[in-house]
């Protein structure tokens, strides 16, 4: 079962001496050495140029070695971040990154670099952009057990292993060593995520540990909107849109980001950026802070893989009409519910795509306590279920996700599905049935498995795979004052959009209140007339036709609250609701009669 990528490494086998590998965190031997071209490479002139340098220790002999070096992922890091005016690489490189294989066991030849030996999987010279240095002097002192073993050394030295990762990964990294390797660093004093006031602030502190002055530019960007304001301090002076700083040895400059937020609902996002004057060549150094204002509703999103799922959630919350939703990443979320914010969302959408793990101790911990205060979760991914119970030493269950996946999601884990689970079909479900069919496509590259699970009661079965009933692939419960849809697959593999978009409306419908578990019956329905006038500032005419019975009226603000309830008796031709109590905003008018049916309107007020 193809559920992850497993790269191998192939053991050096040393006669005298045995090596244990460089510790990440040590500084890297220095060295001079000459490639097969004649050129002389000098490691620390790399560095002290501002380049991060990823080591490529490899022998001729190695499948592993052979498999990483074809998939061009070190090839595209050097040709798109390689250093300007070196051959091969790109006129619109970053210039941040060196790139160097090193051919490091003494057995090999140079015909087997060229792929004509004896002892090779291959010729490696062949369009390998960068340079190849075969010499084995540094394996020992690199310490190097296995081939391949790839090193980034950051610009100050410090060496890290990173392995057979992905051309992203390894810019990331290098990135990463840029802004570790500066004299000057930002540290934040304040929790990230703050549920909107009067006026936020949010604090960090620059700090330098060069004797050298570094003038330094601080900024901040946003998505706020346009009725939001912000501004930056420093020391306790007068604020501005920008400030100037200086640095020096041991000298923290206080900066404060004030952000007062508008009447408009947004989850906004503000970026503070720290540009050094000095060295404009350096990386530009960035905190990231959020406040909630007003916001109802948010995705939460896992990250990695499943971010590319976002707007699918984005969509459905769009077409439910919703103008209150925000997205947060899931380390984010976890901050924010451990520090008591996010005080006005009632309800999370968890993309969990197919990142694991799935849940963390962390995670489910937030979950729980955002769930136990009332909090309603919407949560989609494959191998959910997979990840939390399966006995693979890959998984990642412990005690805590399992119990939450029992007690929250209450879902009973029965199988890893395949890709003959093609189909998501709805059950004569109340809630979901008008959510319709899809097929179940593809998007992890042949990864294809819709985890199959039973529903523990209360909860009940809203979608199974195929047309076998018994293959549950998804639930919905409502409990303990909280209500938990739980799919088996990712957002993204619902084929048909307008099904991918009306499994969120319906579930974000469902948690605020404007369908419940009660039949929507359209003759039922028929009796009443168009609302008018919609909006409305102080009263709502609900016109009625043939009421031969009495009926229950229920109002629901946009987080699913009632505000409003009420009898109307039978023979009543029409209703007036008073809303000169109610707040500007979207209601949803619940109407029921005792047999259970009911009908749904929906008012505006704006005053």
């Amino acid at each position: 079962m193809k559920r992850f990528l497993l790269f191998l490494t192939c053991m050096t086998v040393f006669s005298s001496v045995s090596f244990a590998q460089l510790p990440d965190g040590s500084m890297a031997p220095d060295w001079t050495m000459t490639d097969i071209e004649g050129n002389e490479h000098h490691l620390y002139e790399y560095l002290d140029n501002g380049y991060a340098v990823v080591l490529d220790f490899s022998a001729t002999w190695c499948g592993p070695c052979w498999s990483y070096h074809l998939s061009g992922a070190l090839e595209e890091l050097y040709i798109n971040h390689g250093p300007a005016g070196m051959p091969n690489v790109s006129e619109t490189t970053t210039d941040d990154v060196m790139v160097i294989f090193i051919e490091g066991d003494e057995s090999t030849t140079t015909e087997d670099l060229y792929g004509t030996g004896s002892n090779t999987t291959g010729n490696w010279v062949e369009n390998t952009p960068y340079p190849i240095i075969d010499d084995h002097a540094q394996t020992s002192i690199y310490m190097i057990s296995a081939w391949p073993t790839i090193y980034t050394i950051c610009q100050n030295g410090i060496i890290n292993e990173s392995g057979q990762i992905s051309t992203e990964a390894h810019y990331e990294l290098a990135v990463a060593c840029a802004i570790s390797s500066l004299d000057y660093q930002v540290d934040s004093t304040s929790p990230s995520v703050q549920d909107g006031l009067d006026e936020n602030v949010f604090t960090m502190n620059v700090v330098s540990s060069s004797t050298m002055s570094e003038e330094l530019l601080i900024t901040v960007s946003t998505d706020a909107p346009a009725d939001w304001s912000s501004l930056v301090s420093v020391n306790g002076g007068a604020a501005a849109s920008e400030i100037t700083i200086t640095t020096s040895e041991d000298m923290a400059n206080s900066i404060e980001l004030i952000v007062s937020p508008g009447t408009t609902a947004a989850l906004a996002n503000y970026t503070v950026e720290v540009t050094s004057i000095t060295n404009p060549g350096n990386p530009v150094l960035t905190s990231d802070y959020f406040v909630a204002h007003g916001i109802t509703d948010i995705i939460v999103d896992k990250g990695g893989v499943a971010s590319q799922f976002n707007q699918d959630f984005i969509n459905g919350l769009d077409l439910a009409g919703n103008i209150t939703y925000g997205l947060l990443d899931s380390d984010k979320f976890v901050e924010a519910i451990g520090n008591n914010q996010l005080s006005e969302v009632g309800h999370i959408y968890y993309n969990m795509g197919w990142v694991f793990p799935s849940f963390t101790n962390e995670l489910v911990e937030a979950l729980t306590t955002f769930i136990d205060g009332g909090g309603n979760m919407y949560v989609s991914g494959q191998d959910i279920g997979w990840d939390t119970w399966d006995s693979n030493p890959a998984a990642n269950g412990t005690a805590q996700t399992r119990d939450f996946y029992t007690d929250y999601l209450s879902a009973d884990y029965q199988n890893d599905g395949s890709g003959s689970n093609n189909q998501l079909t709805p059950f004569e479900d109340e809630i979901f049935n008008p959510a319709g069919s899809s097929a179940i496509i593809d998007v992890h590259d042949g990864n294809i498995y819709p985890d199959e699970f039973d529903p523990i009661a209360p909860a009940t079965a809203i979608f199974h795979y195929n047309s076998n009933a018994s293959k549950v692939g998804g639930t919905r419960v409502f409990e303990n004052n909280h209500k938990v849809v739980y799919l088996g697959i990712d957002q993204g593999m619902i084929a048909d959009a307008d099904v991918r978009n009306k499994v969120i409306q319906i579930s974000h419908d469902w948690f605020h209140g404007v369908i419940s578990g009660i039949e929507l019956d359209a003759a039922f329905g028929n009796m009443f007339g168009e609302v008018y006038p919609n909006p409305s500032s102080d009263y709502v005419l609900i016109p009625l036709d043939n009421l031969t019975e009495d009926v229950s009226i229920q109002v629901f603000d946009i987080v699913g609250r009632e505000v409003f309830s009420d009898k109307i008796n039978s023979g009543v031709a029409q209703y007036n609701l008073d809303v000169n109590t109610f707040n500007n905003g979207v209601y949803q008018v619940l109407i029921t009669n005792n047999a259970g049916k009911s009908t749904t309107l929906s008012i505006e007020v704006i005053k």
